[in-house]
């Protein structure tokens, strides 16, 4: 055995341990390649993959997955096919390599129903399974495109899917011009499975992204052309310093003010609220961030250009899963033609009302002169005739007869009677004295005929005068309730109060009247079927009218009262304009 000089180790022995190193070396270099090889095609597939989810068209898409299979695979022929899940129809095709009208013949037999399992494609769309075949000239699953095109070579049929199931195929093909079938290798399988598993995932994303695009489109579109306002207010220790942050771009169309403008100053939303409105609106949101609970509210606004408009808003809270309210959202049309409208409406049913009421006092005027001019004069004149009866009568010496006496009684007390209906029905009082004055005479009146200890108004108009309507109204109301405590209260107290109320900015300007007795009392509900007989339905009908409102308080052994709300026009002072409303006795 032979050695090297200096050297303790056979010559053999030296070989045997170079031979290994250089093994070791080789293996080293070849895992090193087949590393570099991996990640190349991770790089590969990153880069493929990173396209594949950059497409932003269906068509688009098609190409980068055959593009990515042609570029990471030594192919000649690719075919991708996606088809409709609901009706089974092409949603699409693209290919690289195939003679023309491979793709076509071959979409079509995948759907021939009368041979199901004679197409390649059929039964992997069929069973979901991937099909590789060494020579598609002797696969069972036999192609008529095959013959019809002269088709040879290798070929791997692969299905992509998505969370819905399959929604199409890709399949590659490896000629062989040698003659010789040569199976795609399992690495190449390996790598179209990972881009087929990356295209159903990046179809997935774009049919999201499509249809949160056409979502977002469609409400881009309902914030521009619906006409309302969608706004919200965040971030606030209280209302005034909430923050607007966002407002749809139908502001511009609504108000003149830009979308920048609106979002410019964090109480921009609350300055272009008309001043008579803000307080209250400031008011109904805090009480929305209390509770909790949505409103609807009715205020104006006022334009870029100076107009103002009516609007009704719809607010809702913005909370945070704590149930804290921490933003406001609001929804906000133009009510200004409903607005007009409505006080169309309402002055038409004015002018519907004041014909009625003066057409009934007009017809009260009738029946006073026909018991003036008819029944009254022959009342009186009957009771001329017997009087002068009487003092012939009484001439003779003779004692006048006790029922010649009662009839004389009676007809003085119908002549009064008489009179006192006519008066009433003409209300010549409330002509001549206004409607204080004439209220002072009616209780004068009544205090009398009744018998009362106590009878007293109350009031705060002073020599105000209303328009006629007005007046008429609560006359008529008073002199029912009045009439009503002298025939059922059984009382000697009755007081009534008349008080007019400046508008402020939430109530609109009022006038009050109150009839109180300190009679016997009743069950309202239990006289409820006697409104008509008592009156209280012909008040409550005056009162209506002039869209008032009209109470009844009542207690069994306390006496009773009535409430009268009449809103007073703007026009509806017609006299003593400049004097200021004040307290009298109140």
């Amino acid at each position: 055995m032979e050695s090297d000089p200096g050297s303790s180790v056979p010559r053999t022995e030296t070989q045997h341990y170079q031979s290994q190193i250089d093994e070791l070396k080789a293996a080293l270099q070849e895992t090193q390649q087949a590393l570099q090889r991996h990640q190349n095609k991770l790089a590969l597939i990153d880069r493929h993959s990173a396209r594949l989810h950059e497409a932003t068209s269906l068509n688009q898409l098609y190409q980068f997955i055959v593009e990515a299979v042609t570029g990471a695979l030594p192919l000649d022929w690719v075919m991708l096919c996606i088809v409709n899940q609901e009706d089974y129809t092409i949603e699409g095709v693209a290919g690289h390599g195939f003679p023309p009208g491979v793709v076509r013949d071959t979409v079509r037999v995948l759907y021939d129903e009368d041979h199901p399992d004679e197409d390649i494609l059929a039964y992997v769309w069929r069973t979901g399974k991937t099909l590789g075949v060494t020579d598609i000239r002797s696969s069972r699953h036999h192609q008529p495109t095959v013959d019809k095109y002269n088709l040879s070579g290798s070929s791997v049929v692969m299905p992509i899917g998505n969370r819905t199931g399959i929604i199409g195929t890709i399949s590659i093909l490896r000629p062989n011009p040698s003659g010789t079938p040569t199976p795609i290798s399992e690495e190449d399988i390996h790598l179209l499975s990972v881009f087929a598993n990356e295209a159903g995932i990046a179809f997935e994303n774009l049919r999201l992204t499509q249809q949160l695009q056409q979502k977002g489109e469609r409400l881009r579109d309902i914030l521009v052309h619906v006409p309302a306002v969608l706004w919200e207010v965040w971030e606030g220790e209280e209302i005034r310093s909430l923050r607007a942050d966002f407002v749809s771009d139908y502001v511009r169309n609504m108000l003149g003010y830009s979308t920048s403008e609106w979002l410019s100053s964090r109480e921009f939303w609350l300055r272009i609220i008309h001043p008579a409105d803000r307080t209250m609106v400031v008011q109904e949101l805090e009480t929305i961030r209390r509770t909790g609970e949505r409103r609807d509210l009715e205020f104006r606004w006022q334009t870029k250009d100076g107009r103002t408009i009516w609007v009704d808003t719809s607010l809702l809270p913005i909370q945070d899963e704590g149930g804290e309210t921490i933003g406001l959202r609001g929804v906000t049309i133009d009510i200004s033609d409903r607005k007009q409208a409505e006080e169309q409406i309402f002055k038409q049913q004015q002018l519907l009302t004041h014909g009625f009421i003066n057409m009934l006092e007009e017809e009260r005027r009738a029946v006073a002169y026909e018991l003036h001019d008819g029944l009254t004069q022959y009342v009186m004149a009957s009771q001329a005739f017997l009087d002068t009866y009487a003092e012939r009568y009484s001439e003779s010496q003779e004692p006048i007869p006790e029922d010649l006496g009662k009839g004389l009684k009676y007809l003085s007390q119908a002549v009064l009677e008489a009179r006192r209906v006519v008066n009433n029905l003409r209300s010549l009082a409330l002509e001549d004295l206004g409607l204080t004055g004439a209220l002072e005479q009616l209780l004068i009146e009544e205090k009398q005929r009744a018998n009362w200890v106590l009878a007293d108004l109350r009031h705060n108009i002073a020599n105000r005068r209303f328009e006629a309507v007005l007046e008429t109204a609560v006359y008529r109301v008073a002199q029912e309730a009045i009439g009503n405590a002298r025939k059922h209260a059984e009382t000697n107290h009755v007081q009534v109060s008349l008080r007019s109320e400046v508008a402020t900015k939430t109530v609109p300007a009022r006038l009050t009247l109150e009839v109180r007795d300190w009679g016997k009392g009743f069950e309202a509900q239990a006289k409820r079927k006697e409104y008509d007989h008592l009156g209280l339905h012909s008040m409550q009908e005056h009162v209506n009218l002039l869209h008032g409102s009209f109470e009844i308080f009542s207690v069994p052994g306390e006496g009773t009262r009535i409430r009268a709300v009449f809103p007073i026009p703007q026009d509806a002072v017609v006299a003593a304009r400049s004097g200021v409303p004040h307290e009298n006795d109140f």
